[in-house]
């Protein structure tokens, strides 16, 4: 590792961590998770690139007690990081809520991304299936409860919340994204394939990827898999 620490962003510190040369690779992790999700990817892509990871606001080693989750502020989030650690353009793989905040970044600073590569990522709320949407209400009731009695389970409590009503962003807006892009869904996935499949028709310059006998978390069914298809493209493009 080249560094590691808390960057001062908006109104929180922001714990990233730094590995290998090259040109700067930024994984964004999912909802409730932090960069640990990365483990294989870090050691799989520092060999090719300079590798950045991030706990979005309210998770991992990141300020947890925040009063403010979306999508747009964990964007802005990651721009102010990338200022703070001098990077001026990078490629982004994004997973889950990590591939909503690249395609919000995208759309607010597109010449700051050379491409990206976004796995199980949804533009509307109602791009998740209905069983999935039913799971997280009924979390999100659990820590509603749960919160009355112990602070920890307010943030849990704001992250179901954001799934279910966030995020909305416009068709109109991601046809004008021409950012290499790089769909991910697993053919089992929370995410309905549909919705995927519009997504990846509405960005111009992208191509869909369906990979086989695997649920939502693609990276840790069949991480070898993606990381490869990953490089593949990426590769294209550096």
């Amino acid at each position: 590792m080249n560094s590691y620490g808390l960057l001062t962003v908006n109104d929180i510190e922001l714990y990233h961590a730094d590995y290998g040369h090259g040109v700067p690779l930024l994984l964004l992790h999912g909802n409730g998770e932090d960069s640990s999700t990365f483990e294989e990817q870090v050691s799989f892509f520092s060999r090719y690139y300079r590798v950045i990871t991030i706990d979005s606001r309210g998770q991992g080693k990141s300020t947890r007690n925040v009063k403010h989750i979306s999508y747009e502020a964990m964007a802005s989030d990651v721009l102010q990081a990338l200022d703070a650690l001098k990077i001026p353009r990078c490629l982004i793989i994004g997973f889950s809520d990590g591939g909503i905040v690249a395609l919000e970044l995208a759309m607010r600073a597109p010449g700051r991304i050379i491409g990206m590569v976004i796995v199980g990522a949804n533009y509307k709320p109602h791009g998740l299936k209905f069983t999935s949407r039913c799971n997280i209400r009924g979390l999100l009731m659990g820590y509603s409860i749960l919160s009355l009695f112990s602070k920890q389970y307010v943030i849990y409590q704001k992250l179901m919340r954001l799934m279910l009503e966030q995020p909305h962003m416009e068709e109109e807006a991601l046809s004008h994204i021409n950012t290499p892009t790089l769909v991910v869904v697993g053919d089992n996935d929370m995410v309905r394939f549909g919705h995927t499949r519009k997504l990846a028709s509405l960005l111009p310059n992208s191509q869909l990827e369906v990979i086989p006998y695997c649920s939502h978390f693609v990276l840790r069914d069949r991480g070898e898999l993606f990381n490869q298809m990953a490089l593949d493209f990426l590769k294209k493009l550096t």
